[in-house]
């Protein structure tokens, strides 16, 4: 009768052990969230709309691309440095014929941004741009 007390106890006490384990990783989940809580990422004036309607006036298909029909999507990134200036852009996916030359002409072309901003206080943040280019 002894062994079978001693040997429930010993189950109890390690799901108990077992269970108290994962408070440990709450906390730091806490932490990181309240910190992603206070970055606010770069914005274009205007919105996503705005962006939307700049690139659309802006963009000029490259006859190569258009000659040979070549539609797709190019993936830029960049910066958006302290006074919302586009820098370091970089062409991540590029679908060929020129649009992704292309993307990157009308990038250089743009407004300043509204900065992305840490605690409060400006900063230089990384953005990726999707630019699609269909033939209409």
């Amino acid at each position: 009768m002894r062994i079978v007390i001693c040997m429930v106890s010993m189950l109890l006490l390690a799901g108990v052990q077992a269970r108290a384990q994962p408070g440990k990783k709450q906390s730091g989940n806490v932490r990181t969230a309240a910190a992603a809580a206070r970055f606010i990422p770069p914005q274009f004036p205007g919105g996503p709309k705005a962006l939307a309607t700049f690139l659309d006036r802006r963009i000029r298909y490259p006859s190569l691309a258009r000659e040979t029909e070549l539609q797709g999507t190019v993936l830029l990134s960049f910066f958006i440095n302290e006074q919302g200036l586009p820098e370091d852009i970089r062409i991540t996916r590029d679908i060929g014929g020129g649009c992704g030359a292309e993307a990157v002409r009308v990038v250089k072309q743009m407004p300043p941004w509204i900065p992305g901003t840490y605690a409060g206080k400006k900063v230089r943040a990384w953005y990726e741009l999707p630019v699609s280019f269909t033939l209409r």
